[in-house]
């Protein structure tokens, strides 16, 4: 089986935690499959380095990476953006390394509409990609990422990325969720759209057992609660809402403790009435809406 994992973010190169996922699944199916990772050449130098340092945190030797150089601006500005116009460079790439029909898996991330140009490909019958199945992986888009932050910005840059997204979760031959609630949270959230079919296949991803049990220690003379919190503070990381979980009220706790108890690997839950209340679903259908000539 050959199965290519796209994904702009990988192994240790970016500072999001998509990468870690990617990773760990490469490392998977290495003995398995024949498993390439397309990424961007921005991390090429980076990847050399850790490659010579002999770095833990690459994937398996026997996992192919190939890099994809970024798009210039004057290319970029002929496509929805500099996402798309990278998006058309990975479906390019993809029939040098795969000519004959493609992999037999390709799998995209949700996150910036990076697989657009590969869904689009492969639902028009392009021929390039006609043994493979292209799978949309969910983590998180970036419109619900910014309806999580407590806005919606409403400028042509994010709603033709926004416009990928949703094209790539619609029209994609299946939509990898990991359990938990993810999928009904991305049915809630996207309302009316339809997505592709739902396919249930876990992170593979296992967290580090502690050196030593955890212990919970005790508050500091005066009933002080100390929290040390890393990352980046957004609003969608919820430290708002732990701190208001910890606040002391039971009632507050259980309700916090309800909405929470679905969280599953990145993505958290989005009440659909949040969603509402910032207009995703009016921008939804202004999306969707056909734009008179």
């Amino acid at each position: 089986m050959r199965l290519a994992l796209v994904s702009r973010d990988v192994f240790s190169a970016g500072p999001g935690g998509l990468g870690a996922y990617v990773t760990a699944l490469a490392d998977l199916l290495a003995g398995r499959a024949e498993v390439t990772i397309v990424t961007t050449a921005a991390h090429q130098s980076r990847y050399e380095e850790m490659r010579r340092a002999s770095d833990p945190s690459l994937p398996d030797e026997r996992v192919r990476i190939e890099f994809v150089p970024e798009p210039s601006p004057d290319e970029a500005v002929r496509y929805a953006g500099h996402h798309h116009a990278w998006g058309a460079r990975v479906f390019e790439r993809l029939g040098d390394l795969y000519p004959g029909g493609g992999p037999d898996l390709i799998e995209v991330p949700d996150f910036l509409g990076e697989g657009a140009v590969v869904v689009q490909a492969r639902r028009v019958r392009d021929r390039s990609l006609a043994n493979a199945t292209v799978a949309v992986r969910a983590y998180t888009t970036s419109e619900m990422c910014d309806v999580l932050d407590g806005s919606l910005p409403d400028d042509i840059a994010s709603i033709r990325l926004y416009t990928l997204e949703r094209y790539s979760l619609r029209h994609a031959d299946c939509l990898v969720w990991p359990g938990g609630d993810v999928l009904e949270t991305y049915r809630r959230f996207y309302g009316s759209m339809p997505l592709a079919t739902g396919v249930r296949i876990g992170h593979p991803l296992a967290p580090q057992p502690a050196a030593d049990p955890f212990v919970i220690p005790p508050a500091r003379e005066g009933g002080e609660l100390r929290i040390l919190y890393l990352g980046r503070l957004e609003r969608r990381k919820g430290v708002q809402t732990l701190l208001k979980a910890l606040d002391g009220n039971p009632r507050q706790m259980a309700a916090h403790a309800r909405r929470g108890r679905h969280q599953h690997g990145p993505t958290a839950p989005l009440d659909p009435r949040a969603a509402r209340a910032h207009g995703s679903r009016r921008f939804a259908n202004r999306l969707l809406r056909p734009r008179r000539p």
